[in-house]
């Protein structure tokens, strides 16, 4: 199964596009720009399961797999980077 990408999707969007998407699972675009485009909130199942429908209002076929996929790959690279930075502190500390 192929990776989906929510910041791609999320950036080709067009303002108009944007406002809808958010409307369709009920968040604030600027929630989304800050929070969830980068993968910084993990959401909740039934959200993760709103951004798999609204993906398909927008020609984007994607399951809830790929969707909390994508929040998980983020979430591990920032916390390999947060423990990456920890240990140097620790080695220089």
């Amino acid at each position: 199964m192929p990776e989906f990408d929510f910041k791609a999707f999320w950036r080709a969007l067009s303002d108009e596009d944007k406002e809808k998407f958010a409307g369709l699972i009920d968040r604030e675009v600027s929630y989304i720009k800050v929070h969830m485009a980068y993968g910084r909130k993990m959401p909740r199942p039934e959200t993760i399961d709103a951004i798999a429908a609204a993906a398909a209002e927008f020609g984007t076929t994607v399951s809830r797999e790929q969707v909390a996929g994508f929040f998980l790959r983020a979430h591990s690279r920032r916390a390999s980077v947060r423990g990456s930075a920890s240990e140097g502190v620790a080695a220089n500390g």
